[in-house]
């Protein structure tokens, strides 16, 4: 195979401004992470990631995936735990 052509099919870093499936999986996380607290559901963004798992990515991106899950879970909890319902301060939450 062509170096090219590896380099295109396996990236070697998560890079989602210059990799499609990237942006895709990095977008579509997040934005499902948003719903996610807004309905105080936490499955909105577990079947996202699920969905995503299921394509049987390469590593880098599974490894992403799962560490969107374990800060978003944090997040999440700290969250709920903490009874903060105001969109403000939970986006303090997340951008920590």
């Amino acid at each position: 195979m062509h170096e090219w052509k590896k380099k295109l099919q396996d990236p070697e870093r998560f890079d989602p401004f210059a990799d499609r499936t990237a942006r895709d999986i990095r977008n579509s996380l997040s934005e499902a992470f948003v719903a996610a607290l807004t309905a105080k559901d936490p499955e909105q963004y577990l079947n996202v990631a699920q969905k995503w798992k299921e394509q049987n990515l390469s590593s880098l991106y599974a490894d992403y995936i799962g560490d969107r899950l374990l800060c978003y879970k944090n997040v999440f909890d700290a969250v709920q735990t903490g009874g903060i319902n105001d969109p403000l301060q939970q986006a303090i939450f997340v951008w920590n």
